[in-house]
C-alpha cells in the first residue's frame, strides 16, 4: 500500500489570512520603493555579478576607511545608501527563496497526499460500480476513468500509484 497522508500539519483559516497578509504588506513596501524593468532594461543593466561586487565593496570600504582617496564625482552618501539597499534586498531575496522552496515542498507532499487519497478513492468506485448498480458509482467511474491513462500494454484505463508527474513550477 502506497504511503499516504505524509503531512499531517494543516493551516486553519486564520493562519491563512495572516500569510497572505504578510505577503501583500511586504509586497506594498517593496512597490513603494520598486521599479519594473522591461525585458530590454533588464538585459542592459542586468547584474553586477559577485566579482564586481567585491570591487564595490571594496571601493565603499576605501571610502570609509581613507575618504581622502575618493572621488569628489561620486555622491557617497547616495552610494552608501545604494550599498545599504543592496545589501538589505539581497538578504531579503535569499529569505522569500527560502521561504519559497519551503512552500514548494510542503505543496508538493500535500499534492502527493491528494492523488493517493484521489486513487483510493478511484479503486473504491470501480470495485462498487459492478456491485451497487444504479447506486451511481457507474457515472463517477465513466467520469473519473477520463484521467486514467491505459498502463502498459492495456486497453483500458487503469490507475499507476507510483506514477506521478514531475513538480511543474510554472504555476507558482
Amino acid at each position: 500500500m502506497p504511503f499516504s497522508n505524509l503531512i499531517q500539519t494543516h493551516f486553519d483559516a486564520p493562519e491563512r489570512q495572516q500569510a497572505f497578509d504578510l505577503i501583500n504588506n511586504l509586497r506594498a513596501l517593496i512597490i513603494s520603493k520598486s521599479h519594473n524593468l522591461s525585458p530590454e532594461e533588464r538585459q542592459k543593466y542586468g547584474s553586477i555579478h559577485e566579482k564586481n561586487k567585491l570591487f564595490v565593496g571594496k571601493v565603499i570600504e576605501y571610502n570609509q576607511s581613507q575618504p581622502h582617496l575618493s572621488s569628489p564625482d561620486v555622491k557617497w552618501q547616495d552610494m552608501d545608501s545604494d550599498w545599504a539597499d543592496h545589501s538589505f534586498l539581497e538578504q531579503l531575496l535569499r529569505m522569500i527563496e527560502e521561504v519559497a522552496e519551503i512552500t514548494k515542498d510542503t505543496k508538493t507532499l500535500h499534492d502527493y497526499d491528494l492523488y493517493q487519497n484521489a486513487l483510493t478513492d478511484y479503486d473504491f468506485v470501480k470495485y462498487r460500480k459492478d456491485i451497487d448498480t444504479g447506486a451511481g458509482f457507474e457515472t463517477k467511474y465513466n467520469d473519473l476513468k477520463q484521467f486514467m491513462s491505459p498502463g502498459p500494454g492495456k486497453n483500458s484505463a487503469s490507475p499507476n500509484k507510483e506514477n506521478i508527474d514531475p513538480i511543474d513550477d510554472s504555476s507558482i
